[in-house]
């Protein structure tokens, strides 16, 4: 059984659920690792997630590689982010996306 990966980036933690992680990588092609970088991209878009037990933020912005990406998260108080899920941005996300920033 997978346990939780502790991921660093810029003093900010990133905590994500190996198997989970592994699943999504297979399933959508990004990785959680990738999926940090959006966090640190100067125009990313965060939405509440809503319908949950638990605050669930979804992030949307660029990684490194110029892909486009949708992250799914919880913050963890002053101390970081627990990925929750991450995948390339739908047609329409995309779309929405760009609206919100066309200035």
């Amino acid at each position: 059984m997978g346990g939780d990966v502790h991921h660093v980036v810029r003093d900010c933690l990133f905590v994500w659920n190996s198997e989970k992680a592994a699943g999504k990588l297979k399933k959508h092609g990004v990785s959680f690792s990738e999926a940090c970088e959006v966090f640190f991209f100067p125009y990313y878009r965060m939405e509440d997630a809503g319908g949950y037990n638990e605050e669930r933020w979804t992030m949307t912005g660029y990684t490194m590689r110029g892909r486009l990406l949708r992250v799914v998260t919880v913050e963890l108080g002053d101390v970081g982010w627990r990925i929750i899920s991450a995948r390339e941005v739908t047609p329409r996300e995309r779309e929405r996306y760009e609206e919100g920033y066309d200035t």
